[in-house]
């Protein structure tokens, strides 16, 4: 963005696909190698959408992963689950 601010999304709609990604050289390079020098943190959300995308007002948070590189600490918030 024009401030210098970066937003990405990844949307799976397979979780096996997630881990395929997350599992992959290429991912832990960027995210272990590449992450830390270019960003100070970051926050990774997990959600679902139970309705699919055209339904994404219904998002259920499943937990957020907080990277902060400059500090060097991580941390998981996780959601507790919606009522029904």
């Amino acid at each position: 963005m024009a401030d210098g601010n970066w937003f990405n999304i990844v949307l799976f709609t397979k979780e096996a696909d997630k881990h395929a990604v997350t599992g992959s050289e290429t991912h832990h390079h960027a995210a272990y190698e590449l992450a830390p020098e270019r960003f100070a943190w970051i926050r990774l959300h997990n959600a679902q959408l139970p309705g699919g995308i055209l339904e994404h007002k219904s998002i259920v948070m499943k937990k957020t992963k907080y990277y902060n590189f400059d500090d060097h600490w991580f941390a998981v918030r996780e959601y507790a689950a919606p009522a029904k």
